[in-house]
């Protein structure tokens, strides 16, 4: 019995590793990123996108500190454009959302983007958000008809020193 209870406490620890494996993406709590604004640049467009203060902005805060992301968008279901990161945002603590058009959100299962360029069919659990696009940004994006890279850049500017 003792040692049953020692493998299930080894198991539990690998599962929790597995889980916050990720090169550092998730920062801690105390660490706001709400306001922080990303800049997509793709097809001789660059469009912005503010950040909320959700655990899933906070990973792809963490990427980007890394450095500038190149990602493939391609459409899905008619209603959002979606990339895959790789590895994919890995992150803890969701509670599911309902995107409005103009959101951007992770699907956590797989942990790819989705920007939302049409209003979703209502709540999931396995939506989080990340963000919002501003000004008429989530328009261009959904006016991309093939598949598209786009570079996904931190904007360091005076707005985000305030955060």
């Amino acid at each position: 019995m003792k040692i049953a209870k020692i493998l299930f406490g080894l198991l539990l620890t690998g599962l929790s590793a597995c889980l916050f494996a990720g090169g550092g993406q998730e920062q801690e709590e105390s660490e706001s990123v709400e306001g922080m604004r990303v800049r997509m640049t793709f097809a001789n467009e660059t469009v912005t996108i503010r950040l909320e203060n959700t655990p899933a902005a906070r990973a792809l805060a963490a990427r980007l500190e890394e450095g500038a992301l190149t990602l493939t968008f391609s459409d899905f279901a008619g209603n959002e454009k979606i990339a895959s990161p790789d590895p994919p945002l890995v992150f803890t603590d969701t509670e599911g959302c309902d995107p409005d058009t103009g959101d951007l959100t992770v699907y956590i299962p797989w942990g790819n983007l989705a920007a939302f360029y049409r209003d979703s069919s209502g709540f999931s659990r396995d939506l989080a958000k990340i963000g919002r696009f501003e000004d008429d940004g989530i328009s261009r994006l959904a006016a991309q008809r093939e598949a598209f890279s786009a570079v996904w850049e931190a904007v360091e500017n005076e707005e985000n020193s305030e955060r």
